[in-house]
């Protein structure tokens, strides 16, 4: 996809956000299939952006941007028979037609990153929020420390090109271009 960003841009200064979470996020057996936000407990970095209720990412000023994002799944096997999860994007509480996408979480290869990105255009006061949903409670955005001498890694939303041990979930935006 083509878009417009010039960081030297005055009307492009000043409107990003990267925020993350550390926490195992999971799901219960009676949860399967029903979609749940990815929450984002953290904020590393933001201006014109802020989290409300740990899910919601609450826009300032209307652009369109590039919201990307990267979560590690894991399945801790032992049970349940589904192997996917869906991701897909929800803005001011309703879900956006054609975002969803099925990832699989097999047990004999147990974890998957999955990063990619939405371009959205919002107004000023919306709120977006990333869902997920899986059929086997057993596959969870799990934090754990490192088996190799590398930092904690995370299962986080986050919206970086790196994928960092110790969090579950990340997520980062970019301005494409003013409204």
């Amino acid at each position: 996809m083509l878009y417009y960003w010039n960081p030297r841009h005055p009307a492009s200064q000043g409107k990003y956000g990267s925020f993350y979470d550390t926490q195992t996020q999971s799901l219960t057996e009676l949860q399967e299939e029903q979609g749940f936000p990815v929450k984002l407990r953290t904020t590393a970095a933001a201006e014109g952006f802020s989290i409300v209720d740990n899910t919601k990412i609450t826009a300032q000023y209307p652009g369109v941007y590039d919201f990307q994002f990267s979560f590690q799944f894991h399945n801790i096997g032992g049970g349940g028979s589904g192997i996917t999860v869906e991701i897909w994007l929800v803005v001011n509480g309703n879900q956006i037609a054609d975002t969803n996408t099925r990832v699989t979480v097999n047990t004999n290869s147990p974890y998957v990153v999955s990063a990619w990105d939405f371009i959205v255009p919002v107004e000023a006061g919306d709120e977006v929020e990333i869902y997920w949903a899986t059929d086997n409670y057993k596959i969870q955005m799990t934090a754990t420390s490192s088996a190799m001498g590398g930092p904690n890694i995370n299962g986080w939303p986050q919206y970086t090109f790196s994928n960092c041990y110790g969090i579950t979930s990340r997520l980062i935006i970019y301005l494409c271009y003013n409204l």
